[in-house]
């Protein structure tokens, strides 16, 4: 595929329908205005990506693959508000800087890894159908999953949400509707040795302790995992600053993941005792 490189500032809006791959340039903006619908091809981004739409004139992305040029380079920029994006991808968040809100996004390919971003990243308000696991390693701010909507049409077996590192704060996931109640809503890298999530306030589609915690996989289930996700104050509907979307299907419960269970008090057996996991 040959390039397009984008050395100035440059505004896009109406119809844009891409053939190559777009760089957009270290110190360059490529800002794409409210209303616009963008078609195929790939943007590149060593600069700033603004993909400024509003609520009531979303930008539109059909096929789109967004992909970061030198993820060592530290200052470029993706700031998504108000954007409804069909199919495409946004694979790898590479240092950088980002806000993803206020969107709508379908069948996002492969799982979205977001790896040591320069500074805090905000993903909030969207409607996530279809996407996979979000892979999070943070060194340095705050990744905030902050009402969220996540659901599937079909089921998959990657976690909605895991985290590989966090050598500072939390990974913080609050508000969010996760509502494939047979998908694992939040998860640690097993054999991880810095890895944390909260994971307070959230709607699991299931006010059921029992159902809620199979779909959260941590050092309760294996001392493989490096520490226990909070999930208290879980909710009994979406938080009011959720999206909600009729008609999600009904994929099931899931009913186990993790084969072990976790001694975590001084116990005492006596007696026979059959171990069957």
């Amino acid at each position: 595929m040959t390039n397009t490189v984008i050395t100035q500032n440059t505004t896009w809006s109406g119809e844009v329908n891409i053939e190559n791959n777009i760089q957009i340039a270290d110190g360059v903006t490529l800002t794409i205005e409210e209303g616009s619908v963008i078609t195929g091809g790939s943007i590149e981004v060593w600069g700033s990506l603004i993909i400024d739409g509003s609520a009531g004139n979303l930008v539109t992305l059909n096929d789109v693959e967004i992909a970061i040029g030198d993820r060592y380079l530290k200052s470029h920029v993706v700031d998504i508000h108000y954007a409804d994006i069909n199919g495409g991808s946004f694979g790898a968040w590479y240092g950088g800087n980002y806000q993803l809100t206020d969107s709508v996004v379908d069948s996002w390919a492969d799982w979205q890894y977001i790896w040591y971003p320069s500074s805090d990243v905000l993903i909030a308000r969207n409607t996530f159908k279809d996407v996979g696991k979000f892979s999070i390693g943070v060194t340095a701010g705050v990744v905030t999953f902050e009402n969220n909507l996540f659901y599937d049409t079909v089921n998959t077996s990657s976690p909605v949400i895991e985290n590989w590192v966090a050598y500072g704060d939390p990974v913080l996931v609050t508000g969010n509707s996760f509502m494939n109640t047979n998908r694992v809503a939040v998860g640690l890298k097993d054999g991880y040795s810095d890895t944390k999530i909260t994971a307070t306030g959230n709607w699991f589609n299931t006010t059921n302790i029992d159902e809620i915690n199979v779909r959260v996989l941590d050092q309760n289930d294996s001392l493989s995992y490096a520490s226990v996700i909070d999930v208290s104050g879980y909710l009994s509907a979406a938080d009011s600053s959720t999206p909600v979307v009729d008609g999600i299907p009904d994929l099931g419960t899931l009913s186990t993941v993790s084969a072990n269970t976790v001694i975590t008090q001084n116990t005492t057996w006596s007696g026979e005792v059959n171990i069957e996991n």
